[in-house]
Parts: structure tokens; C-alpha cells; sequence
């Protein structure tokens, strides 16, 4: 079903009827509102802001069907999103607006607000010449915060904390209304709509010229001609909201205060566009905006903006103003953030890493995995303790010191495919030469029981990215099942590596059909098929445990008749590959289908584990193959 365009003229002018309507209807508003004993104290720029608003929401929900826009709200607001990435994202977030905060503490920008104050002020760029007195002053800056700040309790009562327990809730629930509701609005509504006529890229640049253009009128600099124009604004003159927006508009033309903002305003919405096409949601871009938000007020209520002091320093261009992405230290950090959210970040040590490997020699290469799986192992505990925990289970007769050994031995394998995918070019090379497939007269005997199709089942054993070289090598059309990385860019550079050697490859989302016609003309599909596969998986038993294991390869194997054939690499000495092919069997036909796929699924898995006991170091033991929850749901099946 083709995706259904909106109409983005419709958009534009539904936006400017509700802009002329809040004009009109915000001096009738603040009439009422300034009678009320709870609205009394609004002054016409707030009422305005929320009419303008209002406006805008009515408008668009009158209009909606002409406008054509459908929000994947389903897609959108997933409640694993909320669990998995906000806590991450609202951290990043914190950190970013923190770090610009004190580094415009320490230029000077911001003072203490509070009456225990330090007597000494850090400016950085002042004593940066001199070490040491910066660091005289330093330490003592540090000796009269401890003293002062935390240790003398006797200044801070409990009403004061409480005070402050409060203030930061609301400020949190705040910022998170805001971010709820603009993220809403450009990310989910308009970006998802300009997606639906131009590509992601310019759909990501069409919504950050927007949101920059809405959102610079926000900045001291636009609020100080409504400001001084406060005292003798009358709200409710019928043309209020007219001259409202005359005065918003007068200080455009100050390009030297315009430009920094907008500028820190486009990178901010380009960054938090490419977190909602990363990971699907706008859950994480929620998260960063009510972080950003949040941080302002707190900090800003802690070490309020000293504009005077900051205009002293000369240095406004480099720092910002009170909003910290006005400045081109907070341009930096946000495109940084940018670079890392949309890959660029790892895509550039992706190619640096490529880079040295095609400078050292493959021994060379290896050995730098084997560091780099050793650091893994010691630094990655959630891992390491999932992979031991595993080679207990599968090896109860093994020694401590021996289940660690294994465990190590899996991670430095790990980090040898992941080098030997950089080197792959020089390594085929070394075909066939350093080659070796073991009962290669199986795979002829395969392709004489069918149709002339083979369904290959390998696992995360060995070197897996090589076990295609079997195919290859043996002249066979292969089409490989590829699951996409999160970054599109290494993975688009190693899809092309994959091609260069004779490989087939197809998206894991749109496989079955390219898999069913490669299998008909007689072709051979490799699968990977030994991971968690949720809880709809094939119930399977595993080094003595139940497991859910993927059918996807008996499934086509009994739809298309065609024999599986389970087959194995790992790497041997001298970084040769030896390749095992396990006899080729058929899956069943009766009328209990599921049987059928499972019996083979399990036949493949037995398989598989008689080649992990052959070295179990050549394993993916990291994952989390055996789940608690899904041996619940199968009780039937017995643990060994």
C-alpha cells in the first residue's frame, strides 16, 4: 500500500489561520483572564503564547483530514522505548547542558546565588597563562565549596530542601510538558509528514528550519522590545495581538544576535530528527529535549546569567548567551552528539580501524583483536557474566578457572570476526589455499536429494561471516539473510565487502520471498539461526536446556522441499578456516506442520552442539540464548 502524501501548502496556510486567529482572539482572552483571581497575574505575552497555541491545535484538528496527516502514534510512543532509552537520553542531556553551564561559571558568565557564596571567582580564561595560580585557585575555590556549600548543614534548614525537592519536580514536569509537546509537533508531526514527499535528509533539514525559526523568538533578544513595552502594553486593546507580534518581529534584523541562535537552535532539532529516524521512536527525543529544558531551569536558578559580566569577557561568540547553543562551544557539542546519533561518529572509527588494518600485516591484525576481545571482557560485566553463566549451565563438569578461560576465548573470537570482516579482501586471497571444507561431497549429495536448492543452517560458531566462502568456493549461487546494523553506514560499507565476494545479500525484514525464489532456481540461502527468538520461537533442547529457537530455516526448507544442510567454520592455526558439513536431511511433510518444523529445528541445534563441544571457545556465548521466561511457557520439555 503506497504511503499517503499530505499536503504541505494545506499545512502552511492551516499554521498562518491559526497565527491570524490567536492575534484576534488573545486580547478577548486577557480580558477574561485578568478578572480571574488564579490568571489575575499573566501578564499578555503568556496568555498570548497559550492562545497562540490553542489556536493552532483547533485549526489543525478542524482541518486534519484535508491535511492528510496520519502520526505512526503506535509506532511512536512504545512503552519499551520509555524503559530502554529515555533514562539514557535524559542523562546525555543533563551532561551536555551541565558541562556548558560550568564552563560559563568558570569564564565568568554566571555567579552563585546564594548568600554563602565563595569570596573567590574562577575566571579559567583569565589565569589559564599562569598554571599556578590557576591552580592555587582552584584548590582553594575547592577548600570554600566543601566548607561553605556542603559541610556547614547549619545553613541549609529542611524547609530549604524541601524548597528545593519541589522546585526541581516542577521544573522536571515542566520541561517534560514542553518536550511532550513540541516533539510531538516537529518530530512527529511535521517530520513524518515532510517524509512522506521528500527523503529523510531533507525532511530532517525542512523541520529544523522551523523549529530554529519558531524557536528563536524565545531568546532574550526578541523578548526585549515586548519587555520594555510591558508597562504600557494594553492587553486589551482589540490590536494587541498585532502589535504582539510587531514587536516579536523588530529585532530580526540584528543578524549578529540572530545567527548564533538560529544556527545553535538548527543543530539542536537536526540532532534530535536523526535520534527519531535511529531508533523509531520519539521517546529518546523526548527524553533529550525535557533534559536540555530541565537542566536550563535548574542551572539557571543556581547560577543565574550575569549579562553584564558576560559582555565584559568579549567571549559571548564562543560561550552563548543564556541559552548555552547560542554560542560555538555549544555548537560543537551538539554536532558531536549529531555525528554520534547518526552514525558519523562511529562510521569515522569504522574507517579509521579499516584504515591501520590495511596498513599491518594479518598477524598483526589478529593480534590487535585479541587485545581488544581481551579489554571487552574485562570491561564489558554484564556480558562476561552472561557468557559464564551460560558455560556453567552447558558445561557442569568444568572448573572455574576453565569456564573463565572459555569465556575469554569467546570474546577475543568475537573480536577476530569483526577484524577478519576489515581484512576480508586480503584473507580470500589465501583461498583456497588456506581453505578447508570438511565433507564437501555433502553439499553435492544435498543438491541431488531436492530440487537443487540448499537451505544452509550455521550459527554465531567460529568465524560465521566466512562459512559462505563454502558456497562460494565451490561455485554455488548464495544468497545470504543480512540483519542491518543500527549504523546504516558501516553497514552499507561491509554489505559491499559481502557483495565483492559473491554474495547475495537481503534484508532480514523482506527475506521470504527473495529467499523462496533464490531456493526454486536451484540456489543456496544461509541462515544464522541459533539466537533467542522470542517467545512465538520453536521450543528446542540446547546443552541440556530449553530454548526458543528461529524455524525460519525449516519453514522454508519443508515449503520449498529442499534438504537443510547445518555447516560450521572456525578459524585453525595460522588463520586457516576449516569449514564441517553435517549431512543433509529433509524436513518432514505430515499434517502437523509444526511437528515437522520443530523435529528439524531441533536436528539442526543437535548439530550445532556437538560442534560447540568440539571447541566451545569458538561460541557466542555472550547472548542470551536460555531465558527463564520461556521455559515457563514450555514446561513439557524436559532439562537434561
Amino acid at each position: 500500500m503506497a504511503e499517503k502524501k499530505v499536503n504541505i501548502k494545506m499545512i502552511a496556510l492551516a499554521a498562518l489561520i491559526g497565527l491570524v486567529v490567536a492575534m484576534v482572539a488573545a486580547p478577548w482572552v486577557y480580558r477574561v483572564t485578568s478578572q480571574l483571581d488564579l490568571t489575575k497575574a499573566f501578564i499578555f505575552r503568556k496568555v498570548f503564547n497559550r492562545v497562540f497555541l490553542v489556536s493552532e491545535i483547533l485549526v489543525f484538528l478542524a482541518f486534519w483530514k484535508k491535511l492528510g496527516i496520519e502520526i505512526p502514534y503506535k509506532v511512536y510512543y512504545k512503552r519499551q522505548h520509555i524503559k530502554n532509552e529515555f533514562g539514557s537520553w535524559f542523562l546525555v542531556a543533563i551532561i551536555t547542558i551541565a558541562l556548558m553551564t560550568v564552563i560559563q561559571y568558570c569564564a565568568g558568565f554566571r555567579g552563585y546565588h546564594s548568600p554563602y557564596s565563595c569570596q573567590v571567582r574562577l575566571n579559567f580564561f583569565q589565569y589559564l597563562a599562569d598554571f599556578k595560580q590557576l591552580r592555587s585557585i582552584c584548590f582553594s575555590q575547592i577548600d570554600i565549596l566543601f566548607n561553605q556549600r556542603f559541610w556547614d548543614f547549619k545553613h541549609f534548614q529542611p524547609k530549604s530542601w524541601d524548597y528545593f525537592f519541589i522546585k526541581g519536580v516542577e521544573a522536571f514536569f515542566s520541561a517534560f510538558v514542553v518536550a511532550f509537546k513540541e516533539e510531538t509537533i516537529f518530530r512527529g508531526l511535521l517530520f513524518t509528514s515532510f517524509k512522506t514527499r521528500f527523503r529523510s535528509r531533507y525532511s530532517a533539514l525542512f523541520t529544523s528550519l522551523i523549529f530554529a525559526s519558531l524557536h528563536i523568538f524565545s531568546l532574550d533578544h526578541f523578548l526585549k522590545s515586548i519587555k520594555v513595552a510591558q508597562a504600557n502594553f494594553v492587553g486589551t486593546d482589540p490590536l494587541a495581538g498585532f502589535y504582539h507580534m510587531a514587536l516579536f518581529l523588530k529585532p530580526i534584523c540584528d543578524w549578529q544576535v540572530v545567527i548564533p541562535g538560529f544556527i545553535g537552535l538548527f543543530v539542536c532539532s537536526l540532532m534530535l530528527c536523526g535520534l527519531t529516524m535511529k531508533t523509531g521512536s520519539l521517546w529518546p527525543a523526548i527524553a533529550t529535549h525535557c533534559g536540555w529544558v530541565f537542566t536550563i531551569k535548574v542551572t539557571g536558578r543556581i547560577w543565574p546569567y550575569d549579562k553584564e559580566a558576560a559582555a565584559a569577557t568579549g567571549l559571548q561568540w564562543l560561550l552563548g548567551e543564556k541559552f548555552v547553543a547560542t554560542g560555538v562551544l555549544g555548537w560543537i557539542i551538539v554536532i558531536i552528539e549529531t555525528a554520534y546519533v547518526v552514525g558519523l561518529l562511529g562510521y569515522s572509527v569504522y574507517l579509521s580501524l579499516k584504515y591501520v588494518c590495511s596498513k599491518m600485516s594479518i598477524d598483526s591484525c589478529y593480534k590487535m583483536a585479541d587485545f581488544f576481545g581481551n579489554l571487552s571482557y574485562h570491561l564489558g560485566l554484564k556480558k562476561r557474566a552472561i557468557a559464564i553463566d551460560n558455560i556453567r549451565h552447558a558445561f557442569p563438569e568444568k572448573d572455574e578457572r576453565e569456564v573463565r578461560r572459555i569465556a575469554k576465548a569467546s570474546f577475543r573470537n568475537l573480536a577476530r570476526v569483526a577484524i577478519g570482516v576489515l581484512i576480508m579482501p586480503r584473507l580470500l586471497k589465501r583461498v583456497p589455499s588456506g581453505f578447508e571444507c570438511m565433507h564437501v561431497d555433502r553439499v553435492s549429495k544435498a543438491h541431488a536429494m531436492g530440487d537443487g536448492g540448499i537451505v544452509y543452517f550455521t550459527a554465531h560458531y567460529g568465524n560465521w561471516e566466512s562459512q559462505s566462502w563454502t558456497s562460494t568456493l565451490l561455485g554455488g549461487d548464495f544468497t545470504a539473510v543480512g540483519r542491518p546494523f543500527r549504523n546504516k553506514l558501516i553497514y552499507r560499507d561491509i554489505a559491499a565487502i559481502r557483495v565483492k565476494i559473491g554474495l547475495k545479500l537481503v534484508s532480514k525484514k523482506d527475506a521470504l520471498r527473495p529467499l523462496i525464489r533464490a531456493l526454486r532456481k536451484g540456489g543456496e540461502i544461509g541462515l544464522v539461526a541459533d539466537q533467542y527468538a522470542g517467545k512465538g520461537g520453536v521450543p528446542t533442547v540446547f546443552m541440556g536446556r530449553v530454548c526458543s529457537t528461529t524455524g525460519a530455516a525449516a519453514a522454508l526448507a519443508r515449503m520449498t522441499h529442499c534438504p537443510i544442510v547445518p555447516a560450521f567454520c572456525r578459524e585453525l592455526p595460522d588463520h586457516h578456516f576449516q569449514a564441517y558439513v553435517y549431512e543433509p536431511f529433509f524436513v518432514a511433510e505430515t499434517d502437523d506442520a509444526e511437528k515437522d518444523i520443530r523435529e528439524a529445528t531441533q536436528r539442526a541445534m543437535s548439530c550445532l552442539e556437538q560442534e560447540i563441544r568440539r571447541a566451545p571457545e569458538n561460541y557466542l556465548w555472550a547472548h542470551r540464548k536460555w531465558r527463564k521466561s520461556y521455559t515457563k511457557l514450555h514446561p513439557e520439555f524436559k532439562e537434561q
